[in-house]
Protein backbone atom coordinates (compact mmCIF):
# COMPACT_ATOMS: atom_id res chain seq x y z
CA UNK A 1 0.00 0.00 0.00
CA UNK A 2 1.51 3.53 -0.64
CA UNK A 3 0.15 6.48 -0.21
CA UNK A 4 2.43 9.77 0.50
CA UNK A 5 0.63 12.19 3.07
CA UNK A 6 0.22 15.56 1.77
CA UNK A 7 2.62 17.90 3.92
CA UNK A 8 0.61 20.44 6.55
CA UNK A 9 0.57 23.72 5.87
CA UNK A 10 3.26 25.98 8.11
CA UNK A 11 6.27 25.66 10.30
CA UNK A 12 6.54 22.58 12.10
CA UNK A 13 8.12 19.43 13.08
CA UNK A 14 9.69 18.05 9.86
CA UNK A 15 8.32 14.34 9.41
CA UNK A 16 10.06 11.42 7.64
CA UNK A 17 9.35 7.64 8.05
CA UNK A 18 7.97 4.69 6.33
CA UNK A 19 6.43 1.54 6.90
CA UNK A 20 4.65 -1.53 5.29
CA UNK A 21 0.57 -1.34 6.09
CA UNK A 22 -0.74 -5.18 5.05
CA UNK A 23 -2.82 -4.27 2.20
CA UNK A 24 -6.30 -5.66 4.04
CA UNK A 25 -6.16 -1.88 5.53
CA UNK A 26 -8.27 0.20 2.92
CA UNK A 27 -7.36 3.91 3.47
CA UNK A 28 -10.17 6.21 4.19
CA UNK A 29 -10.84 9.25 2.46
CA UNK A 30 -10.28 12.76 4.39
CA UNK A 31 -12.56 14.65 2.64
CA UNK A 32 -16.32 14.53 2.25
CA UNK A 33 -16.88 13.56 -1.26
CA UNK A 34 -19.68 10.95 -2.02
CA UNK A 35 -17.34 9.51 -5.01
CA UNK A 36 -14.39 8.57 -2.63
CA UNK A 37 -16.66 7.43 -0.51
CA UNK A 38 -18.26 4.97 -2.46
CA UNK A 39 -14.94 3.33 -3.60
CA UNK A 40 -14.04 2.91 -0.60
CA UNK A 41 -16.88 1.17 0.28
CA UNK A 42 -16.71 -0.66 -3.06
CA UNK A 43 -13.08 -1.98 -2.10
CA UNK A 44 -14.30 -2.66 1.62
CA UNK A 45 -17.78 -4.70 0.98
CA UNK A 46 -17.75 -5.43 -2.33
CA UNK A 47 -20.71 -7.82 -1.76
CA UNK A 48 -22.99 -5.37 -0.24
CA UNK A 49 -25.97 -3.79 -1.71
CA UNK A 50 -29.30 -2.18 -0.85
CA UNK A 51 -30.09 -0.76 2.54
CA UNK A 52 -26.93 -1.81 4.19
CA UNK A 53 -24.83 -0.09 1.64
CA UNK A 54 -27.05 3.17 1.77
CA UNK A 55 -26.80 3.11 6.05
CA UNK A 56 -22.73 2.59 5.41
CA UNK A 57 -22.71 5.63 3.15
CA UNK A 58 -24.76 7.58 5.23
CA UNK A 59 -22.60 6.84 8.58
CA UNK A 60 -18.84 6.52 7.76
CA UNK A 61 -18.31 10.11 6.87
CA UNK A 62 -19.31 10.13 10.25
CA UNK A 63 -15.47 9.81 11.23
CA UNK A 64 -14.02 12.70 8.94
CA UNK A 65 -13.41 15.61 12.21
CA UNK A 66 -11.05 12.22 13.55
CA UNK A 67 -9.35 12.60 10.00
CA UNK A 68 -8.69 15.76 9.25
CA UNK A 69 -7.25 16.14 12.61
CA UNK A 70 -3.35 17.55 11.98
CA UNK A 71 -1.86 14.77 14.08
CA UNK A 72 -3.52 11.87 12.51
CA UNK A 73 -1.79 11.46 9.48
CA UNK A 74 -3.48 8.17 8.18
CA UNK A 75 -6.54 5.82 8.79
CA UNK A 76 -7.85 2.45 7.55
CA UNK A 77 -10.26 0.05 8.00
CA UNK A 78 -9.67 -3.88 7.98
CA UNK A 79 -12.74 -6.21 7.24
CA UNK A 80 -11.97 -9.96 6.67
CA UNK A 81 -14.11 -13.19 7.86
CA UNK A 82 -11.74 -14.97 10.09
CA UNK A 83 -12.71 -19.05 11.19
CA UNK A 84 -16.57 -18.40 9.80
CA UNK A 85 -16.69 -14.77 11.89
CA UNK A 86 -16.34 -11.30 11.03
CA UNK A 87 -12.93 -9.51 12.09
CA UNK A 88 -13.40 -5.72 12.04
CA UNK A 89 -10.32 -3.04 12.68
CA UNK A 90 -9.73 0.71 12.22
CA UNK A 91 -5.79 1.67 12.19
CA UNK A 92 -4.97 5.20 13.29
CA UNK A 93 -1.49 6.24 12.47
CA UNK A 94 -1.20 9.35 15.00
CA UNK A 95 2.08 11.62 15.76
CA UNK A 96 2.58 13.55 18.60
CA UNK A 97 5.60 16.14 18.73
CA UNK A 98 7.52 15.52 22.30
CA UNK A 99 11.06 17.59 20.88
CA UNK A 100 12.93 15.11 22.81
CA UNK A 101 16.60 14.29 21.93
CA UNK A 102 16.84 10.67 22.21
CA UNK A 103 14.79 8.28 21.03
CA UNK A 104 15.31 5.80 24.13
CA UNK A 105 14.63 8.17 26.83
CA UNK A 106 11.55 9.05 24.91
CA UNK A 107 10.34 5.10 24.87
CA UNK A 108 11.08 4.36 28.42
CA UNK A 109 9.10 7.90 29.53
CA UNK A 110 6.21 6.18 27.50
CA UNK A 111 6.52 3.55 29.42
CA UNK A 112 6.31 4.40 32.69
CA UNK A 113 3.64 6.60 31.89
CA UNK A 114 1.40 3.58 30.51
CA UNK A 115 2.46 1.06 33.23
CA UNK A 116 1.28 3.86 35.95
CA UNK A 117 -2.23 4.38 33.90
CA UNK A 118 -2.33 -0.10 33.11
CA UNK A 119 -1.21 -1.13 36.88
CA UNK A 120 -1.15 2.03 39.19
CA UNK A 121 -4.22 0.09 40.97
CA UNK A 122 -3.97 -3.53 40.04
CA UNK A 123 -2.81 -5.68 42.98
CA UNK A 124 1.32 -7.05 42.21
CA UNK A 125 -0.41 -10.72 42.62
CA UNK A 126 -2.47 -9.71 39.48
CA UNK A 127 0.00 -8.98 37.56
CA UNK A 128 2.56 -11.68 35.36
CA UNK A 129 5.93 -10.02 33.80
CA UNK A 130 6.82 -10.46 30.20
CA UNK A 131 10.61 -11.55 29.77
CA UNK A 132 11.34 -12.15 26.26
CA UNK A 133 14.72 -11.57 24.28
CA UNK A 134 13.29 -8.22 22.60
CA UNK A 135 10.29 -7.62 24.80
CA UNK A 136 9.84 -7.11 28.44
CA UNK A 137 6.75 -5.75 30.42
CA UNK A 138 3.55 -6.76 32.13
CA UNK A 139 0.61 -8.07 31.38
CA UNK A 140 -2.68 -7.78 33.88
CA UNK A 141 -6.45 -8.38 34.53
CA UNK A 142 -7.09 -5.83 30.94
CA UNK A 143 -4.09 -4.63 29.78
CA UNK A 144 -0.62 -5.95 28.04
CA UNK A 145 2.51 -3.59 28.07
CA UNK A 146 6.10 -4.61 26.87
CA UNK A 147 8.83 -2.37 25.72
CA UNK A 148 10.63 -3.81 22.95
CA UNK A 149 13.30 -3.18 21.15
CA UNK A 150 12.38 -3.39 16.88
CA UNK A 151 14.64 -3.23 13.60
CA UNK A 152 13.56 0.64 13.37
CA UNK A 153 14.59 1.51 17.58
CA UNK A 154 13.32 1.31 20.61
CA UNK A 155 9.66 1.45 21.19
CA UNK A 156 6.63 0.07 23.28
CA UNK A 157 3.44 -1.89 22.41
CA UNK A 158 0.54 -2.42 23.63
CA UNK A 159 -3.31 -4.04 24.10
CA UNK A 160 -5.91 -2.99 26.00
CA UNK A 161 -9.60 -3.86 26.53
CA UNK A 162 -11.62 -0.95 27.31
CA UNK A 163 -15.46 -0.37 27.29
CA UNK A 164 -16.98 2.37 25.00
CA UNK A 165 -20.59 4.08 24.72
CA UNK A 166 -21.28 4.87 21.47
CA UNK A 167 -24.30 7.89 20.79
CA UNK A 168 -26.95 5.92 18.80
CA UNK A 169 -27.94 6.54 15.39
CA UNK A 170 -30.75 9.12 14.99
CA UNK A 171 -33.82 6.85 13.97
CA UNK A 172 -31.88 3.60 15.17
CA UNK A 173 -33.45 1.53 18.05
CA UNK A 174 -34.46 2.58 21.74
CA UNK A 175 -33.01 2.37 25.00
CA UNK A 176 -29.85 3.94 26.45
CA UNK A 177 -27.00 4.15 24.13
CA UNK A 178 -25.30 0.87 23.71
CA UNK A 179 -21.75 -0.12 25.21
CA UNK A 180 -19.43 -1.96 23.47
CA UNK A 181 -15.64 -3.79 24.33
CA UNK A 182 -13.20 -2.33 21.99
CA UNK A 183 -9.50 -3.80 21.93
CA UNK A 184 -7.01 -1.46 21.53
CA UNK A 185 -3.68 -2.53 19.97
CA UNK A 186 -0.88 -0.08 19.97
CA UNK A 187 2.81 0.93 18.78
CA UNK A 188 4.45 3.44 19.88
CA UNK A 189 7.83 4.29 18.69
CA UNK A 190 9.50 8.07 18.92
CA UNK A 191 11.82 9.06 16.17
CA UNK A 192 15.33 9.65 16.59
CA UNK A 193 14.24 13.09 18.16
CA UNK A 194 11.25 15.68 18.08
CA UNK A 195 7.99 13.62 17.46
CA UNK A 196 6.36 10.18 17.85
CA UNK A 197 4.85 7.88 15.88
CA UNK A 198 1.68 5.99 17.23
CA UNK A 199 0.24 2.96 15.46
CA UNK A 200 -3.28 2.26 16.84
CA UNK A 201 -5.55 -0.61 15.69
CA UNK A 202 -9.13 -0.09 17.48
CA UNK A 203 -11.48 -3.79 17.19
CA UNK A 204 -14.58 -4.85 18.40
CA UNK A 205 -14.39 -8.02 17.44
CA UNK A 206 -12.30 -9.26 20.77
CA UNK A 207 -12.16 -12.93 19.65
CA UNK A 208 -10.09 -11.79 16.54
CA UNK A 209 -7.63 -9.52 19.03
CA UNK A 210 -4.44 -12.12 18.09
CA UNK A 211 -5.08 -11.44 14.34
CA UNK A 212 -4.49 -7.57 14.60
CA UNK A 213 -1.87 -8.25 17.02
CA UNK A 214 0.02 -10.25 13.53
CA UNK A 215 -1.10 -6.75 11.69
CA UNK A 216 0.97 -4.71 14.34
CA UNK A 217 3.88 -7.06 14.56
CA UNK A 218 4.55 -6.56 10.86
CA UNK A 219 3.76 -2.83 10.87
CA UNK A 220 5.86 -2.70 13.63
CA UNK A 221 8.94 -4.44 12.02
CA UNK A 222 8.67 -2.35 8.79
CA UNK A 223 8.95 1.41 10.61
CA UNK A 224 12.15 2.78 9.72
CA UNK A 225 13.24 6.69 10.20
CA UNK A 226 16.22 5.92 8.19
CA UNK A 227 16.71 8.50 4.98
CA UNK A 228 18.05 6.20 2.88
CA UNK A 229 15.00 3.49 4.06
CA UNK A 230 12.36 6.48 3.23
CA UNK A 231 14.42 7.32 0.40
CA UNK A 232 13.86 3.41 -1.24
CA UNK A 233 10.74 2.90 0.51
CA UNK A 234 9.16 5.61 -1.83
CA UNK A 235 10.02 3.40 -5.01
CA UNK A 236 7.87 0.31 -3.52
CA UNK A 237 5.13 -0.65 -1.88
CA UNK A 238 5.46 0.68 1.38
CA UNK A 239 3.86 3.79 2.87
CA UNK A 240 6.16 7.45 3.51
CA UNK A 241 4.99 10.01 5.16
CA UNK A 242 6.21 13.24 4.82
CA UNK A 243 5.04 16.28 6.15
CA UNK A 244 5.45 19.04 8.86
CA UNK A 245 3.68 18.40 11.78
CA UNK A 246 2.11 21.99 13.63
CA UNK A 247 2.10 22.20 17.13
CA UNK A 248 5.65 22.00 18.01
CA UNK A 249 6.83 22.18 21.25
CA UNK A 250 8.97 25.65 22.12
Amino acid sequence: MSAPAEPAEGAGIPIDFTARIPDSYVPLPDSPSPEEWSHTLDRLMPTVEGEGRNYAMDNMPRVLPMLQVDEVCKTALHISVENGSLALGMLVVGLLPTGHESALIAAESIYRVKKEEYFGEVPEDQLTDIDERLAKGSRGPQDTLMATKLPGGPAVTSISLRSMTFTRPEGIGHGPPPKLGISFLQLAMPAPRDYCVYFTIATPTLRHTPVFGDHLAKIARTVSFDPDTVAKAAKGDDVVFTRDLRGAPA
